[in-house]
């Protein structure tokens, strides 16, 4: 049914732009030039393949074939590369990249196809006709979930619509300089949330025996955030001024404070907000789920608007900010309300996580403004290189304490192994951690 529908919706596009942009659009305006038409046939094309693609990425998500997935994900980047890359060259400097696209997209979702095919549809056993009582559902959660992913794509381009409305254009790059940074957290953060959509949908909340397993879970998940993420936002806050103009240069120095207030704006996904919307939506409350999203946009937008008013640019990220926190608290109550207290109950611990990486991470601040008075670091690599060290230095003495006070127990160890093992080139890197961990998780249980 998704792969179906999903193809006719695209195809569906590809028709309704094409007619709308040609026939009525060029003619009121009188444009006959045959290098906009053939770019809008070819757009059209693209709609076609990025829908068959997109139908293939939610097949291979619900069934938690994200080997396949990344696989796939992987085809697509490269494969646009290479074909954009070779098309220019040839002389197709205009139509090239779009070219190189439609190639990429149309050959990720043919080979994600075939892996289905392969994979999935063949283990099936005996070929069954398809119930199509099933697609009024698929597409009322379908819709949720666009209708999510919209605004998750739009609201940053929103921040720097209002920026640009209240004439804070210079505020405008300090806050693409803060996406380019948090682009570090959903590196770690999108393919273990991607993870959790199958797993909370296996499991239902109405079944008493499956709620430990849902509720450890949803602990695990923002757990993973506290010792994964938390860490990195909090020392991107703290150090933003030493980062920022090392890496982006000296003309964003005075983006540092800005930057840092709109880091604050990520820390509840820390405490759950990350897994909340996914939770809701796997249980068949989509709606809530939307709601959920739709109140911590609209908070951070008004918020954002009501701060800038008095504060300028930085009351506006001040205000987004706390309209993050008030989303988490929102959140938070619906939850309660829907699903008990057992879901939050260790919010107390991820908050004390935050305080002890907040401390710490001001303890090595202090430690290398001192360093760096007494032995002046001009070489910018050798720089970057000191940084890297003093953060490598703070996050394992994040680790030990959290250890030393049972924070972390082993079975969350184990389950934070098995997560971090989906994330690209972590994989390769994560054997050798185990190892150490290993070795350090034995002196200390001695």
């Amino acid at each position: 049914i998704i792969l179906i529908t999903k193809t006719l919706l695209g195809i569906g596009l590809a028709v309704t732009v094409y007619f709308l942009a040609k026939e009525i659009v060029f003619s009121l305006l009188g444009i006959q030039n045959p290098i906009l038409i053939l770019l809008l046939q070819l757009a059209s094309i693209l709609l076609i393949t990025e829908n068959l693609l997109h139908a293939v990425r939610s097949i291979l998500i619900g069934s938690t074939k994200m080997n396949t997935y990344i696989m796939v994900k992987v085809i697509r980047n490269f494969t646009r590369l290479v074909f954009t890359i070779l098309l220019v060259l040839l002389g197709w400097n205009l139509f090239g990249p779009v070219i190189g696209l439609i190639l990429a997209t149309g050959m990720a979702g043919l080979v994600g196809l075939l892996r289905i095919q392969k994979n999935l549809l063949k283990h099936s056993g005996k070929k069954q006709s398809i119930d199509w009582k099933c697609l009024p559902q698929v597409i009322r959660k379908g819709f949720s979930f666009s209708f999510i992913s919209v605004m998750t794509n739009i609201k940053y381009e929103v921040f720097i619509l209002i920026l640009a409305i209240f004439g804070f254009y210079t505020e405008v790059s300090f806050l693409k300089v803060g996406l380019v940074i948090t682009s570090i957290f959903y590196v770690i953060l999108r393919p273990v949330m991607i993870s959790l959509f199958p797993i909370f949908s296996k499991y239902s909340w109405s079944n008493l025996s499956e709620r430990t397993t849902l509720t450890q879970v949803f602990h695990y998940s923002t757990k993973f955030c506290n010792l994964f993420i938390t860490p990195v936002i909090i020392f991107c806050i703290v150090f933003a001024s030493e980062l920022i103009p090392l890496v982006f240069g000296m003309k964003y120095l005075a983006s540092s404070q800005f930057i840092s207030v709109f880091l604050f704006y990520f820390l509840p996904l820390t405490i759950g907000m990350a897994a909340i919307p996914t939770f809701f939506f796997s249980q068949g409350y989509q709606n809530l789920a939307v709601l959920i999203e739709f109140f911590s946009f609209s908070v951070s937008i008004l918020a954002g608007i009501c701060f800038s008013l008095f504060l300028g640019s930085f009351g506006f990220a001040i205000g987004i900010s706390l309209g993050a926190f008030l989303g988490l608290v929102f959140g938070i109550f619906l939850t309660n309300r829907k699903f008990g207290k057992g879901l939050f109950s260790k919010t107390k611990e991820s908050i004390l996580i935050i305080v002890i990486a907040g401390l710490l991470c001001g303890f090595f601040f202090v430690g290398y403004y001192f360093f760096t008075s007494v032995i002046m670091l001009e070489n910018p690599i050798l720089k970057l290189l000191v940084l890297g060290g003093v953060f490598v230095c703070f996050y394992i003495l994040f680790i030990i304490l959290l250890i030393q006070i049972n924070i972390i127990r082993y079975q969350e160890i184990s389950y934070f192994i098995q997560e971090m093992q989906k994330i690209p080139l972590v994989n390769r890197v994560l054997p050798f951690v185990i190892i150490i961990g290993k070795k350090f998780w034995k002196r200390h249980n001695k």
